[in-house]
């Protein structure tokens, strides 16, 4: 109970701001639609908006006021505001749908990404952000699933598994909060206790002082860099005469890396980053292989140092190390967090209970780094290929023309269709579908120049964007490429996939001066090669005669 209603605080506490940095999306859409939709729908929507957030505020005040509050009463109430507050940005996602279809997009990129930044402020109370969730997008998609069509329904999958992508991640990053908060709870009670014994327990106190301070960074956003070198100096307080480092391990190459060593020489770091973790390998090679805890008190005579021991006292005089593993909550081990000292050293009871406490707390604020870049990914990246998602090839767009505008440096959009791909997601499921997509995904990334980008538009569509290019030659070279490598057979249990692709062609400016149109018109020279056979390319606004060329003979 004590872990909910500090749940439930925390939770409040950032409504308040919450509420302010909703408003200016809402007035950036009321601003934007205003052309596009009948006013009177936008300013019922907009004072709708405002009640809304008036209520959740005057909730807030009235919950700063309890000193001891019913947790499962304002739980519900928290949830009940927050779906009231989705309701109002589903509202705008369905009653002021324009009917412009770049709009539309651009309305629900605009509410996908309020969702995605309530994940953080509402993760105290998952089942809030949930609601809130639902209510915002759940609607827009069971709109466009009444649609009927094609490219609809497939908007609404893609609404439906943004959706799902962003709840299961939004658990995880609760229960990550929700340990933290218990550890800190837990800290708090034993600061209470360890305050009524002698001296002795007062090392300990300090030991939480810390782990709740580094913690507090964690939560608060604190960069990566700064959290890590504060746990350097944490331990180096704790433990006096001490050096700390912290590696990070590598599980593809088994091998260290230096995350954070502030007070250790420049060239010592340089020595031990890519270290090949095993059963000899120093402190923290051995520690990572073996999974425990390794405490060297005299490095001269040690045999895990046998290899290094002359150069690190000659050159660098450390003369002990300990090092004990970072653990992720599953026990994979994420990295080593050691300690040196120039004098040879055996550790107590308490020194290692130090080491080890704060070495779970770099383990917890190194899975939360992780979860953040997962949600960053999602937001970013199709998860099954890897590729750049639309929100991502929108900026890489941008950008181009951007560029192209300032420095007059073209560039091309090939629009990339699968032919066949629904028989074998029909024949054969969409497991086997979906390593077909896969497959073609590293394809088009391992085959173009780091400048390009290929990105995943939906379903069985692929777009390239192909930077500083117009010449019609290249792109047919390039193109020709990719369709090549996509032919390549595809394997999956004991079976072998051939696939083909059509590809329409359309270049930034000599075809269009507007992104959008661009796109649209590069998906018009994709059907058309479609049309004249299928496994061609297409290059907009040429014959049919010239643009649509058969690879039979050249694939």
């Amino acid at each position: 109970e004590t872990l909910a209603l500090e749940s439930l605080r925390l939770a409040f506490s950032d409504l308040r701001i919450s509420l302010v940095i909703g408003l200016i999306p809402a007035s950036l859409l009321v601003i934007g639609l205003w052309p596009f939709v009948e006013h009177e729908r936008i300013l019922l929507w907009f004072v709708y908006f405002l009640m809304i957030s008036i209520i959740r505020y005057i909730f807030l005040l009235r919950f700063q006021k309890q000193d001891r509050p019913d947790v499962k009463t304002w739980q519900a109430y928290f949830v009940f505001t927050a779906a009231l507050g989705g309701s109002a940005w589903g509202l705008c996602g369905t009653w002021l749908m324009p009917t412009d279809w770049n709009l539309q997009v651009l309305l629900l990129f605009c509410v996908g990404g309020v969702v995605f930044f309530a994940a953080r402020s509402m993760a105290p109370v998952s089942l809030a952000f949930v609601a809130f969730m639902g209510m915002a997008l759940l609607p827009a998609a069971i709109l466009y699933l009444l649609e009927a069509d094609r490219i609809h329904a497939i908007a609404s999958l893609m609404i439906m598994g943004y959706c799902l992508g962003l709840a299961m991640l939004s658990l995880k990053f609760t229960e990550e909060f929700h340990t933290i908060l218990k550890l800190r709870t837990e800290n708090a009670e034993l600061v209470d206790s360890l305050q009524r014994e002698n001296s002795k327990h007062k090392f300990h106190a300090q030991v939480v002082d810390e782990e709740n301070r580094i913690l507090e960074q964690v939560l608060c956003d604190t960069p990566r860099d700064v959290v890590l070198e504060e746990l350097n100096h944490a331990i180096e307080d704790l433990l006096p005469g001490s050096i700390s480092s912290i590696l990070t391990l590598d599980e593809d190459t088994h091998t260290l890396h230096v995350a954070s060593a502030p007070n250790l020489p420049k060239t010592y770091n340089e020595a031990v980053e890519g270290l090949q973790i095993g059963p000899q390998a120093g402190s923290c090679g051995t520690a990572a292989y073996r999974n425990e805890t390794v405490i060297v008190s005299d490095i001269a005579t040690d045999p895990l140092w046998q290899d290094y021991s002359e150069q690190v006292i000659r050159q660098f005089g450390l003369k002990a190390c300990w090092s004990t593993p970072i653990h992720g909550r599953d026990g994979r081990v994420l990295g080593t967090f050691a300690v040196y000292f120039r004098e040879v050293r055996e550790p107590d009871e308490e020194e290692l209970s130090v080491l080890k406490a704060l070495a779970n707390v770099t383990g917890m604020a190194i899975e939360r780094w992780e979860m953040q870049n997962e949600l960053e990914f999602l937001a970013h990246y199709d998860k099954l290929t890897g590729l750049p998602n639309r929100a991502l090839l929108k900026e890489r767009l941008e950008f181009a023309e951007a560029l192209c505008k300032r420095r007059r440096t073209p560039f091309t959009l090939l629009f990339i269709d699968l032919d066949g791909f629904k028989k074998i997601n029909d024949e054969h499921g969409h497991e086997a579908g979906d390593r077909v997509l896969e497959a073609i995904g590293g394809r088009l990334r391992r085959n173009l120049r780091r400048i390009d980008t290929a990105s995943r538009f939906g379903g069985d569509e692929f777009i390239v964007l192909l930077a500083d290019t117009d010449n019609r030659n290249d792109i047919q070279q390039v193109a020709e490429k990719l369709m090549r490598e996509i032919r390549k057979p595809i394997e999956f249990r004991e079976q072998r996939f051939r696939i083909g692709a059509s590809v329409g062609v359309a270049r930034f400016p000599r075809d269009s001066t507007n992104t959008e149109q661009l796109i649209r018109r590069a998906d018009a020279a994709m059907y058309e090669a479609k049309r004249a056979g299928r496994n061609r390319i297409a290059f907009y606004g040429e014959s049919q005669q010239s643009d649509s060329q058969s690879l039979q003979d050249s694939v």
